[in-house]
């Protein structure tokens, strides 16, 4: 059995690609459940593959004598060109604390800005919403220094406990519904398969034994590593959604893993709800 005839019997559909909302509530709509960072990474794992990621040829006739399986071509646009597999889970990055990361296994319009708040009304009622979260997290367990809530819904890492930046940090401007732009700062991490292992991040979206198998995942690649992004945000909880993806180029379709937010992905489905 193949790797796509065995997600298919598994999980019966793929959905997307299209933005999280969307993806996610029709998966909800069919009666279907999405997955959430722990439970995607065995999925992972048996489908981002090298064999599932051929590389093209750099000779132009050989390029035009190559057939890729179904498999391969299904893999390589989910996974590689059309943005990745989406993780339904809310990350928070919250200047002076940390990431908070909650599962969102009902796809909620999370945190929106409204444009009939002021700056105060709208950090009044983000400092809430952190309250709230921290509450949460009262009565868990830490592992390897991320907290997680009774129930491993919610989980909280330390800005400390994330892992190296690259140099090529850069600035950027984010425009939140049409009022006074914000200055924030995106900065990039590249992780070796150690490093995965032991990343604040990592581990509170995928679990201390997902972070574990993510890094074998990571091993596989050509360059041996995976790359994310956070955001600092100066006064405000910047809100981002992210997929996890494989990210090459023509010739090495399989260079490295990614775990970043972006526009568009792909959602792979549980089981139907009994």
């Amino acid at each position: 059995m193949t790797n796509e005839e065995s997600a298919t019997k598994e999980n019966q559909r793929i959905f997307g690609p299209g933005f999280y909302k969307e993806v996610g509530r029709q998966i909800l709509d069919q009666g279907l459940e999405v997955y959430v960072g722990d439970e995607l990474i065995p999925y992972a794992a048996r489908v981002i593959t090298p064999e599932n990621f051929p590389e093209y040829p750099y000779d132009k006739k050989e390029r035009e004598n190559i057939r890729f399986s179904k498999e391969a071509r299904s893999f390589r646009s989910r996974f590689a060109e059309s943005g990745g597999q989406w993780v339904f889970q809310h990350n928070l990055f919250v200047r002076d604390k940390g990431i908070f990361v909650v599962h969102d296994r009902e796809v909620d319009a999370f945190y929106e800005f409204k444009d009939s708040e002021n700056r105060w009304q709208k950090n009044k009622r983000v400092d809430l919403h952190v309250e709230q979260l921290q509450e949460k997290l009262k009565g868990g367990k830490e592992e390897k220094r991320v907290t997680f809530s009774p129930d491993r819904s919610v989980r909280f890492t330390p800005w400390d406990a994330l892992t190296r930046v690259e140099r090529h940090n850069y600035f950027m401007t984010w425009h939140p519904g049409g009022r006074d732009n914000y200055h924030t700062v995106s900065e990039s991490r590249r992780l070796s398969a150690e490093e995965v292992v032991d990343d604040g991040f990592m581990i509170a979206s995928f679990g201390v034994s997902g972070a574990e198998v993510l890094a074998q995942i990571v091993e596989r690649t050509y360059s041996k590593s995976l790359e994310y992004w956070t955001v600092h945000s100066l006064g405000v909880v910047v809100h981002e959604t992210y997929t996890l993806g494989v990210e090459g180029y023509e010739y090495g379709s399989f260079n490295r893993l990614s775990f970043k937010d972006g526009n568009i992905g792909y959602a792979t489905t549980k089981e139907k709800k009994q």
